[in-house]
């Protein structure tokens, strides 16, 4: 389906305005209604709300209703996120294709599937280098230039991507302090989970130096999370998502090579390639201050 950001964003401050937290359907004045049950039902499945699962009619198939509870902590953190970035960016992002009940090539909206997350790295990639067609320039450019201009075309992916990911490392952080477990230590997911929040507020900004800053900073901590920890990495499916998921951003934001993420993954896929291997060689092709 096609999700458009504004209408999440008026959605999620509608659901936070109810004067109840009982399941009750809800209305955007000057919206689609089928529109809005749609993307109702597309949030519900990611949990960002409370209340029953959206119904659908017998003999249309569409959504007829959607009863809306109350913000579930990830909707809360999802909010509070779109409302620091809206207060920063001057201009609001157009629909896009985002997957959540459609088939399309957006980022990926859960990446809790081990090669899922390595493909978006790639597309990613495709997706800043198509916005650059035309004849070679005589000279390369600088990775600062590569950097400005792929987060300025690609700033609508590359914010819903974030999220995905916040949303992500939130659940994984507050799983690990649930179980109080000391099997596995939560700091590399509160520092990529910092970083990321890091990246998406210089994104917004009018300010090229920071924007360049925090996504090198991104790709460095992605490449030292791999170098310290590669087997943990490996050895849990989330895991593996979250950090291709963070490869993802990185290739989106300009910060990893198109042809080696390309390459790579179709050798992963089709030549049999470990997973570990594929992982690692984007790791050490990211482009980085260190």
């Amino acid at each position: 389906m096609t999700r458009d950001p504004d209408l999440v964003y008026r959605i999620l401050l509608a659901i936070e305005a109810k004067k109840t937290t009982a399941p009750a359907p809800i209305e955007l004045p000057g919206a689609d209604k089928q529109k809005v049950l749609n993307h109702l039902a597309s949030l519900y499945e990611e949990g960002l709300f409370s209340g029953q699962r959206p119904h659908r009619s017998g003999s249309t198939r569409e959504f007829d209703r959607v009863d809306v509870g109350d913000l579930t902590p990830p909707g809360r953190r999802l909010l509070a996120s779109l409302k620091k970035v809206r207060s920063l960016e001057p201009h609001r992002p157009q629909a896009v294709e985002f997957a959540a009940g459609g088939e399309n090539n957006a980022p990926p909206r859960s990446p809790d599937v081990n090669l899922t997350g390595v493909q978006a790295a790639a597309s990613a990639g495709e997706v800043r280098a198509a916005t650059n067609n035309g004849p070679a320039p005589s000279a390369q450019p600088s990775p600062t230039t590569i950097i400005v201009t792929a987060v300025s075309t690609n700033k609508v992916a590359l914010q819903l991507t974030a999220f995905s990911l916040l949303r992500a490392l939130d659940a994984k952080i507050d799983a690990l302090h649930r179980e109080r477990s000391n099997s596995e230590d939560v700091t590399p997911y509160e520092n990529l989970r910092q970083l990321v929040e890091e990246f998406l507020a210089a994104a917004a900004s009018a300010s090229e130096a920071p924007v360049v800053e925090k996504t090198l900073s991104l790709a460095g901590g992605l490449k030292s999370w791999w170098n310290k920890d590669h087997a943990s990495i490996c050895n849990k499916v989330l895991n593996i998502g979250l950090f291709a998921s963070g490869l993802s951003i990185c290739a989106l934001a300009g910060a990893l090579p198109v042809s080696t993420a390309s390459i790579v993954t179709v050798g992963a896929l089709v030549g049999g390639k470990d997973v570990a291997e594929s992982l690692g060689a984007l790791a050490k092709a990211l482009t980085s201050k260190e």
